[in-house]
């Protein structure tokens, strides 16, 4: 680990969460979900009672069971998008990035403007940190409709990871406009507008010689994801630290994140940092200062 000048971004895919399986727009009616709910029948199912139990698997964890009742219902009916959505969702559950990505791919093209796709689509190619396709398929997103926070806030992240921060300003204040309390994702949201904020006014004060920088006292080695470590992923996580005037880091945005799991896992590093706080005139203050954490296989 390195310290290396100031610099920001935000938690990276890792923090940002999909959507409820429930809130998908799965074009399938209540009245569909009602029948056979007991699955005693299943080979006289139809496709949307088929999709429908394979979500209720899903949410149960039992991908086995998803996988078995998507292809039922895609041996009836092949143009179901949904189904594929779902099969994205679970490969990825199961560590499969590739098909994933493959069947979200399926599903936009039978169903090309489908928002919530395309924002699944944006969070599988920024977790393995194809950014220009991560930021057109959230752009996508958004331009169909996508009004759910998530989508904002991940564009944002994007836009960090090509370090414009107030293009990514701007997106984490779309985002905030829509939320409301019932919105999970709002107190991590709000929190990265305002680290990035504070950011952002840092920086035209970060030249002042009279600030002497932060000392790092420690160095804490990062884990490693085993899905990163099963792509033989290496590399250098770059975050911004706002470190308060005990020492201590209260907020990370990341700049340049690896995907894979492993740009979480830099910000839990960085967490457990400890310094000798920056001064201004003799007094401790609060100071961002850019940190790199590195991952090498051994």
């Amino acid at each position: 680990m390195t310290d290396n000048g100031v610099r920001a971004r935000t938690f990276r895919a890792a923090a940002v969460v999909l959507l409820p399986v429930a809130s998908l727009m799965f074009s399938v009616s209540a009245t569909a979900s009602a029948n056979n709910i007991g699955g005693s029948q299943a080979e006289k199912d139809t496709p949307e009672q088929h999709l429908i139990k394979a979500r209720e698997a899903y949410q149960a964890k039992n991908y086995s069971l998803v996988k078995k009742r998507l292809k039922q219902a895609l041996s009836l009916n092949g143009e179901m998008p949904e189904a594929h959505v779902l099969l994205g969702l679970t490969a990825r559950a199961e560590g499969d990035s590739k098909e994933a990505i493959k069947s979200l791919d399926k599903a936009i093209k039978l169903r090309p403007n489908f928002p919530d796709a395309h924002y699944i689509l944006a969070l599988f190619l920024f977790e393995i940190n194809d950014r220009a396709r991560a930021l057109e398929e959230a752009e996508l997103a958004i331009a169909q409709g996508a009004s759910f926070l998530n989508a904002f806030y991940l564009r944002g992240q994007i836009y960090l990871a090509y370090r414009k921060s107030q293009e990514a300003l701007k997106s984490f204040e779309e985002g905030l406009r829509l939320g409301t309390a019932k919105d999970e994702m709002l107190p991590r949201l709000r929190e990265q507008y305002e680290a990035l904020k504070g950011w952002i006014e840092f920086t035209a004060v970060k030249r002042d010689t009279s600030y002497k920088r932060p000392k790092l006292l420690n160095n804490p080695f990062p884990a490693y994801t085993e899905w990163a470590r099963q792509e033989g992923v290496e590399g250098t996580v770059r975050l911004a630290v706002l470190i308060d005037d005990k020492g201590k880091v209260t907020s990370s945005l990341i700049f340049l994140g690896l995907g894979y799991g492993l740009d979480e896992q830099a910000v839990k590093a960085a967490s457990k940092f400890k310094f000798e706080p920056a001064t201004v005139d003799g007094k401790p203050i609060s100071f961002w200062q850019m940190v790199e954490v590195e991952f090498r296989l051994r």
